[in-house]
């Protein structure tokens, strides 16, 4: 039992680590920018540790000193090898740094992104062992410093941990199956055994589960973050739109009654009453901004008591009657008259009731059908109301309930795109659900369970 327990758990943990996830256009393009940018950056330090490396090893086999003792010690013939195992592999390491600043010159780079990341990768871990392979030695002492690359790579480029995956893994299983492979088949002579020792091995394979976990984790905190901005961008829009047309009205309104000559002014009832209209909006959506805040802050308090749910629903119809007459809506209330009665807030769920058909008649054409339903499960009522309308996209769907929201059809519509959000924080302080079934063309179902009286 425990060891399912901790599969369960451990399976959840990795895809929410790991599981992709749906990305807007606009953080896509901001993810590409920043490892684009970064790669300038990660090129420029690899270019300076190239430099830095190759004159301490060219120093130390062509300096006559240095070639003197070298020779005392190991002989001629070794000496000409380590010039060898100098010059190729910092001559194939300038050659990739050289593609690397070509494209990072060329303006279709962002093409060539994940080519130059791994070739900028490569350079610093596989290029020498596998140079080292054809001359026999596959340089096996480099894995002390893979580790550190891997960790430094991350740091600079913390996005698409796949990428940096593929760096890895290729390296893992160059020198796991590659090289014990050529030295069964005595194509080469080295210890084969040094790779696996726990010493150097352990290390470095830590350093890359953490640098994946790392960049995982980053990766998906900015996503949530750069989301967020961006709804509270679109949100910042539609109230400075939706506030400005009654203020600009209600200028204009006020603006022609000044150029009227005279100290008294005669003011129409028509107009009063626009001027009326105008502000009583306006004070509205400053009120619901400030409610959608207190009750993300503190959450929506409600005052349960036995109701019933047939005379909630009809005293709602009967407040949206003029509403549902101006959209030529048809309403096809099936609520049975025996359902339980159930504990509520009447006043909250009569907000509930109002934002849901509200809804259906402000995101459909005109003539729409709207179907009403409840049936009982055990302990709960699971009410639905139906439209027969222009439905709901997956994208929409996922992000619905969230809070400034705002479906397509909203931007000719007033109001701040916070009333599913508010019905869900209400139905959630009954201990109930909601959520909507839909699909484009095939018209929407949104549903809500209730406690019944016990």
């Amino acid at each position: 039992m425990i060891f399912i327990w901790q599969r369960k758990f451990l399976q959840q943990w990795v895809n929410k680590l790991f599981k992709p996830q749906e990305e807007s256009a606009d953080y896509r393009a901001w993810k590409q920018k920043l490892f684009r940018d970064r790669l300038i950056v990660c090129f420029w330090l690899v270019l300076l540790c190239v430099i830095a490396f190759a004159i301490k090893d060219f120093t130390g086999v062509y300096l006559p000193e240095n070639s003197q003792r070298f020779i005392e010690d190991s002989g001629i013939e070794r000496l000409k090898f380590y010039r060898a195992r100098t010059i190729y592999p910092y001559s194939a390491i300038a050659s990739i740094l050289l593609w690397c600043g070509y494209r990072l010159k060329k303006d279709r780079f962002e093409h060539h992104t994940s080519a130059v990341f791994l070739s900028l990768a490569w350079s610093q871990t596989i290029c020498s062992p596998i140079v080292g392979t054809f001359l026999g030695e596959p340089y096996l002492g480099d894995v002390h410093h893979w580790g550190l690359v891997f960790l430094t790579m991350a740091i600079l480029i913390p996005v698409r941990w796949r990428i940096h995956l593929v760096a890895q893994l290729v390296l893992i299983v160059y020198y796991t199956i590659v090289i014990p492979l050529l030295r069964l088949f005595n194509l080469i002579e080295a210890n084969i055994f040094c790779i696996f020792d726990p010493n150097t091995l352990v290390p470095f394979l830590l350093a890359c589960v953490v640098s994946i976990l790392a960049i995982s984790m980053y990766e998906r905190l900015q996503q949530r973050q750069f989301e967020s901005q961006r709804e509270l961008k679109v949100f910042l829009h539609s109230v400075t739109h939706d506030l400005r047309t009654p203020v600009m009205a209600s200028s204009m309104v006020l603006d022609n009654l000044l150029q009227q000559p005279g100290e008294k002014l005669t003011l129409d009832r028509s107009v009063l009453e626009r001027l009326y209209q105008g502000s009583d909006r306006a004070y509205k959506m400053i009120n619901s901004v400030i409610e959608a805040h207190n009750t993300e802050v503190n959450g929506v308090i409600v005052d349960l008591q036995p109701c019933s749910i047939n005379e909630l629903i009809n005293s709602a119809l009967v407040d949206l009657q003029p509403v549902l007459l101006e959209h030529q809506a048809t309403v096809d209330n099936r609520l049975d008259s025996n359902l339980p009665s159930i504990k509520t807030d009447p006043i909250q769920l009569w907000r509930v009731l109002n934002n849901l058909i509200g809804n259906a008649l402000k995101h459909n054409p005109n003539g729409v059908t709207i179907t009403i339903d409840a049936e009982v499960e055990p302990s709960w009522l699971y009410c639905t109301i139906s439209d027969d309308g222009v439905g709901i996209s997956a994208e929409q769907r996922d992000r619905l309930f969230k809070l400034y929201s705002r479906g397509k059809r909203s931007r000719y519509m007033p109001g701040l795109g916070i009333g599913l959000y508010l019905s869900r924080q209400i139905i959630m302080a009954h201990g109930g659900e909601i959520g909507v079934v839909s699909s484009l063309e095939n018209g929407s179902t949104f549903w809500f369970t209730l406690p019944c009286q016990s």
